[in-house]
């Protein structure tokens, strides 16, 4: 990879910008403090670069500190449906995904994913599971 490539990769996907790094201080007020490190944001950016994904889907959404770096990482076409069993949880993610920009490429489905995954239409290109497994 050639430094242009490096520098635009790391400046688009992997770093933890201001608003990440706010949407992280509002888990911390407001708990519970149960998301993914920047470092595995960092990850989940870069298997979505990396593949070319264009429809994913994350099961257990919490405030979407996950969900922001997953859909950031898709094309303008891509689009994120993450599922989320709390309504509060879900009200917040879905403020987090409007201020980052990408709300209009992200559906946060609430209940239990389960049911939720019953209903939806696959195939999927990437498959992020981060809820209880039970």
């Amino acid at each position: 990879m050639d430094d242009a490539t490096a520098a635009y990769l790391c400046a688009r996907y992997w770093e933890e910008d201001e608003l990440l790094r706010d949407l992280r201080e509002d888990l911390e007020r407001r708990g519970p403090t149960i998301q993914v490190s920047a470092e595995t944001g960092r990850l989940l950016a870069t298997v979505i670069a990396a593949t070319g994904a264009t429809r994913v889907l994350e099961v257990g959404t919490l405030f979407g500190y996950s969900g922001v770096w997953l859909a950031r990482a898709l094309p303008a076409h891509g689009h994120l449906d993450t599922l989320e069993l709390s309504d509060v949880h879900a009200d917040a993610a879905e403020e987090w995904f409007a201020r980052a920009g990408v709300g209009d490429r992200v559906t946060v489905h609430r209940g239990a994913a389960l049911d939720t995954l019953e209903r939806l239409q696959g195939p999927y290109d990437v498959v992020f599971i981060d809820a209880a497994k039970t």
